[in-house]
């Protein structure tokens, strides 16, 4: 299911484009096994 950004309202974008920083960020930190800090972004 494809979204569609523009129709969705600001607060919605937020969210969405803080979800997808954190989990980019978390996974890069279990990957190097950095557990302590992937906890603490979450």
């Amino acid at each position: 299911m494809e979204i569609q950004w523009n129709l969705l309202p600001v607060e919605d974008r937020w969210i969405l484009s803080r979800l997808s920083h954190t989990v980019s960020s978390v996974t890069g930190l279990m990957e190097d096994f950095q557990f302590g800090e992937a906890q603490r972004q979450i």
